[in-house]
């Protein structure tokens, strides 16, 4: 009997030793990014929930960080970065987070300009945010596509399509809650900021077709926008009148815009996307060339910012590539290969995938009042041409006002499923403009 005890024992210490050194060989050194799908697929889910723990970059901050390969043929691993709510309540709400570009970190505009739990400063430290939005959610962060930020891939995989970009995000979220089961049954919501305008919608159309099939169906209740670039035909149309009455271009150039903008339409409707994009970029310029500003973020701040040099800088310090477990991975704030493989979809509509989202899910677009580039106006344009059961009631129903803490911060208009907002005093970045409001 002793003699069977020993084998056992033996057995076991084997087995042991082997599971170790498989899971060592899944994490190895501060070199190697840590990919999480190995872990999961095994089913190690405490061991890699461990792993992706991140060292508090400031206080006592919890969150998780790593990487999951979302198509395995072209090494493809999208990069997230995940902060539990800190209110310490399981049924908080569950909000995905991406930024546009195409090809702009989420974790740059989103976390740290955004609504994180922290900023970063001229001087390049972190400074908590009093009104984040981690305080009453849990927020999932991810550079998105793959190219992105920290995101990575083979030349091969980087996304051309929305549906390129859709199916690697619906691969990540179900790893996600894989790795994180016990947020399965929580509200999820999948929100964004300017050209994820797409995004948002192509990810949320992955999920609502994915779901009718799928043994684990995403508990997707819905989506929100802000700042968004949806339907770019619709957006385009009457830029001219709205760069006249706001007094930028005088009579004669609001008439060069409009017929520009008639050409732009034409090779829309005929499906040269990239001719398209080009006659839009070179409108985009012609505006600057006029106005004398550098930026379309807010009518009040006629200089371009960009954080990008200090955030590239802070995110290139061992002891927070360290932290996050990305290994010799370089950060990368803005993807002009991303932006490159995207061109010829910029100009292509989301329109068809939000009606259908507008009948299943609520659905919310919020726009800044000082916006240049993706302005109020423009977007009710696009709202005006949607084809769902509430078009009709959308186009008669009246605006409201909206206050927080007393004071107006815009109008907001709600039929059915679809809200869409005004915030005063608000540029292209809304939370970074007025981060009460966009909490709120």
């Amino acid at each position: 009997m002793t003699l069977i005890y020993y084998i056992i024992f033996i057995f076991l210490s084997i087995f042991h030793k082997q599971l170790c050194l498989e899971l060592t060989s899944t994490i190895n050194d501060f070199n190697d990014p840590l990919i999480l799908t190995p872990l999961i697929k095994k089913g190690n889910i405490s061991y890699a929930q461990n792993a992706a723990k991140v060292k508090p970059l400031m206080g006592d901050i919890n969150s998780y960080a790593g990487f999951f390969t979302v198509d395995k043929r072209y090494n493809s691993n999208l990069f997230f970065w995940f902060f539990p709510t800190a209110n310490k309540n399981k049924n908080s709400p569950l909000i995905l987070w991406l930024n546009g570009g195409p090809g702009v970190t989420s974790i740059m505009v989103g976390l740290f300009e955004g609504h994180g739990p922290y900023y970063l400063a001229e001087n390049g430290t972190l400074i908590y945010r009093k009104h984040n939005w981690v305080s009453d959610h849990s927020v999932i962060y991810i550079d998105n596509p793959v190219g992105t930020g920290f995101s990575f891939s083979d030349p091969e995989g980087i996304s051309r399509t929305q549906a390129d970009v859709a199916k690697n995000l619906y691969a990540g979220l179900v790893q996600f809650f894989e790795l994180f089961p016990e947020y399965r049954s929580n509200s999820f919501f999948v929100a964004g900021e300017s050209y994820a305008g797409k995004y948002v919608p192509a990810l949320c159309y992955e999920i609502h077709m994915k779901n009718s099939k799928a043994e684990f169906k995403i508990n997707l209740i819905g989506l929100a926008i802000a700042s968004g670039y949806s339907d770019p035909k619709h957006m385009i149309e009457g830029i001219g009148e709205y760069y006249y009455q706001m007094g930028f271009i005088d009579q004669n150039e609001k008439v060069f815009y409009n017929n520009f903008s008639k050409i732009i339409c034409d090779l829309i409707d005929k499906k040269l996307w990239l001719s398209a994009k080009n006659k839009m970029t070179e409108l985009h310029f012609k505006f600057l060339d006029l106005s004398g500003f550098s930026s379309f973020y807010n009518i009040l701040k006629y200089e371009h910012y960009s954080p990008f040099e200090k955030l590239d800088k802070f995110m290139q310090k061992d002891v927070v590539k360290k932290s996050l477990h990305v290994g010799n991975k370089t950060f990368t704030s803005y993807s002009n290969d991303v932006m490159i493989a995207m061109s010829e979809n910029v100009m292509i509509s989301v329109k068809p995938m939000l009606e259908i989202l507008l009948e299943n899910y609520r659905v919310l677009y919020y726009y800044g009042q000082l916006d240049l580039i993706t302005s109020y106006p423009l977007a009710v344009n696009v709202f005006n041409n949607l084809n769902w059961s509430g078009s009709g009631e959308y186009k008669n129903a009246t605006r409201k006002k909206w206050f927080v803490k007393n004071t107006l911060a815009g109008y907001s208009k709600t039929v059915k499923n679809f809200t869409e907002v005004l915030v005063r005093n608000a540029g292209h970045l809304i939370s970074s403009d007025q981060p009460i409001r966009a909490l709120e």
